[in-house]
């Protein structure tokens, strides 16, 4: 006959989750999302994209600290966003610099 177990092996027994979850429940992303928008390259361009025109690296800057996004592991968040404008503009085509120091979504990318 089996016995039955204390009051502290039952509560143990309970907090154990079960061995099988469905494959929906597994998806941790969907939970917990730390990274809203992906990419830095895609958080950059979603600024820029609900900007009312041109933008500085630091206004990119503000706005992704007022939107609580994490800081980079290394170096500064500036330099981060600067190199990524740089780089959506010159490699991607993404965007346009009308003068020194903004920049703005090219016109084949507005929404």
């Amino acid at each position: 006959m089996p016995t039955k177990p204390v009051a502290s092996e039952a509560a143990h027994i309970e907090a154990q989750p079960p061995k099988s979850l469905p494959k929906e429940r597994l998806n941790l992303k969907q939970v917990v999302s730390t990274n809203p928008a992906g990419s830095v390259s895609e958080r950059v361009l979603q600024i820029v994209r609900e900007s009312s025109g041109p933008i500085s690296p630091k206004e990119v800057q503000d706005e992704w600290v007022k939107r609580g996004w994490e800081n980079p592991k290394r170096g500064s968040l500036y330099n981060l966003i600067n190199g990524t404008l740089a780089y959506l503009h010159k490699r991607r085509g993404v965007l346009e610099r009308p003068e020194a120091g903004v920049y703005v979504l090219h016109l084949d990318q507005s929404p």
